[in-house]
Order: C-alpha cells, then structure tokens, then sequence
C-alpha cells in the first residue's frame, strides 16, 4: 500500500519537461533562471534526479503551474488521428512548434474531460480517408461542395469561426509568443482541432488561417509528423489554394474584380473579410488579373506602406473562440461541476485555462464564500 502511494504521488519527469517547454525555455535557459546548471534540468526531466522541494517550488511559481501539475499523469488515452500541422513547420524552431503543440494539446485534454458533462455539436466536417495530391480544379470542387453542404451559397462568411464550432469544430486561441509560429489542426478521437496563437490577431489573417486549417482537416490524413520538405510544401499549398477558394469562391468573388485600384480592394476587403494580400493572391490563381496587374498591386501596396499592416486592419473585430467558454460557464453556472473540481482535474494554472477557453479570470473567482458560524444563546 505504502508503494502505492509514494508511485502515485512521484514527480514526473515528463510533467518537468513539459512545463519547460510550453513557456519556451530551453534547458540551460531554465537552469539559469532556477540558478542550477543545464545539466541538473537535464537529469530531472531524464528521471535521473528528483528536483528537490526548493526546486520545485521554482518550477510552481516562476512557471506558474499548480503542484498536482508535476505529480499527474495522463490518464486519459486519447488516439490521436493524425499529426499536428504546423504552417510554420518550416521556419520555427522545435521548442516554438513544442511549444504550441502542448497547448493544443492541452485544449484537447480539456475538451475530453469536458465530454463526460456535455453534448459538443456534431461533427460535420469531411475527414479525408487516404494521402493524395489535389489538382487546381479539385480543390476548387471541394471547396464548393462544401459550400453547398453546409448551404452557405457562394456570398460572403460573416464569421467563420461561429460556423466551423456549429460544425463540430473545437477551436482555441492562446497568446503563444513564439518566433515564426501561428495555427496548427488535427483530428483527435474523431474531432477536429485547430489551435490559434493570438499574437497574430489581425482579423483578416485569423480568418484565413482558420480556413487554412480547414483545408489540412479536409484535405490531408497526415500521420506522421516527420513529414519531408517537398510533401510540406505541397500540402501547405493545397491548404492555401483551399483558404482562398473558401472564402472567395469563384463563381461570385471572380465576377467582383472591375478594378485593380488599392481603394476597391479595400472596398471588397470591407465585404468579404479577407486581407487585400489574400484577394491579390486568389486573383492570380483565377487567371483574372494578369502578371503586371498583380504587380501593380504590390507596388501601390509597398509605396503606400501598408504591406504588413494593411487598411481596416485595426477596424475589424477579430472572430472569438466562444464554445469552450460558454462550456465552462454552463458547467460553473449549472453547478455541475465547481472551480475547485475543475481545476484539480484540469491540472493547470487559471490563466492557462482561461486563455485556452477564451474566459475571464472573474470566472475561476468563483469560489464559494465560507461564512463564520453563527452562534445562538440557549433558551
């Protein structure tokens, strides 16, 4: 019994390693901030040493994680149906694409144990079934029957968010401040996850990478997440080609393009939701613009400065992840679940939770006021 217990509550060294990593510290970077060398972080994550209670309290409070944290293992055995597709996969470094990947997988941790209170809207996104490379024209189907699935005509996406969640889609945003990183998507125990870093909350460009992640859903049943360069690029252009053909259908954005002035795009970028680079870019695709038209584009784009950060960029709102949040709300206001239960079976910190459920904190100050007893004289 007695090893049961000391088993059961053991630090583990993967929990050490994963604290680590999600707030983007390399081992020496971390043995610096604790004040012992990268060797000592090395051996606690490798099992080798146990941190002692000083150390540990370093890894609680300077990487803000709760005690149960580091003495908790998953549980949960959740198959995960394809790997995690970074658009960054390219450029960002390990720790970055690490670094996300724990929060996804933190959001997907969260979803499955919030399964056992709650029905999430059915699933109604295509998975795909094999590998393949998709031509111009395919991806264009695609993206039409989808439409037409989901009976949205050929206009407009007023939020694409509020649409992926009715359609099954779990979705979350976290301010991962990472170089060279932004979303990633899978499919888990027959989900559909996309994760969003906030860092990058232009409302035009999370709209397309939301629509990017959907064309991974649809499109590619990647297993593995070692997947070649060459495979890569291809897949992300398919994701792209994809993007643009969701959110700017031929048949209706295609007839729109009368002009190649600046001010009209800004005009179309008021109606469709896109980024004017995005309408530039799906305009050469169709053929309807022709090189020195698109080139013009550019130029106006860069003489006026607004390449990167374009017109309207700071007017229109950015769409916001609401169905882990209204989870949690509906879960605490039902009194189905209080703020201590979730927390102790979540394992993470408040301000983790919130984040990754786009919640206030008031929402986890919810605890019950314990009242002083009241005394009464005898009679």
């Amino acid at each position: 019994m007695k090893d049961n217990i000391i088993s059961m509550y053991k630090i583990q060294p993967a929990k050490l390693k994963e604290a680590r990593v999600s707030r983007g510290y390399s081992q020496a970077e971390l043995g610096k901030l604790f004040g012992v060398t990268r060797q000592a972080i090395n051996r606690y994550e490798d099992g080798i040493n146990s941190p002692k209670a000083e150390i540990l309290g370093q890894y609680i409070e300077k990487l803000n994680f709760p005690m149960v944290f580091f003495y908790s293992q998953d549980m949960e055995s959740h198959m995960c149906d394809t790997a995690i597709l970074f658009r960054s996969q390219a450029t960002a470094s390990k720790l970055s694409r690490d670094q996300v990947a724990i929060r996804a997988n933190w959001m997907n941790r969260i979803v499955h144990y919030f399964l056992h209170y709650l029905e999430f809207p059915n699933v109604d996104i295509m998975k795909p079934s094999i590998n393949k490379a998709y031509s111009f024209d395919e991806i264009e189907e695609i993206s039409e029957e989808l439409r037409g699935k989901w009976s949205l005509g050929m206009g407009p996406i007023s939020n694409l968010t509020i649409l992926l969640q009715n359609k099954g889609c779990l979705i979350s945003r976290a301010g991962v401040k990472v170089k060279q990183s932004d979303s990633c998507s899978k499919w888990s125990n027959g989900k559909p996850f996309v994760f969003l870093t906030a860092d990058k909350n232009v409302a035009v460009r999370s709209r397309f990478d939301l629509s990017h992640e959907l064309g991974h859903l649809v499109l590619h049943n990647v297993l593995d997440d070692n997947i070649d360069k060459k495979a890569f690029r291809r897949i992300e252009r398919e994701a792209n080609h994809f993007a643009g053909a969701f959110l700017l259908p031929r048949e209706t954005f295609g007839k729109q393009i009368v002009s190649t002035s600046l001010d009209y795009f800004i005009q179309l970028k008021k109606v469709w939701g896109v980024s004017i680079a995005a309408m530039i870019y799906r305009c050469k695709d169709l053929g309807i613009l022709s090189e020195n038209q698109t080139s013009y584009l550019w130029r106006q784009l860069a003489a006026k400065g607004i390449r990167k950060c374009e017109p309207l960029d700071d007017e229109i709102i950015p769409e916001e992840p609401t169905l882990l949040r209204d989870a949690v709300n509906l879960l605490l206001d039902s009194k189905t679940l209080t703020v201590e239960e979730m927390l102790q079976h979540i394992k993470l910190s408040t301000s983790d939770i919130c984040e990754l459920c786009n919640v206030s904190k008031d929402v986890f100050a919810k605890s019950p006021v314990i009242l002083q007893p009241k005394l009464h004289l005898v009679k």
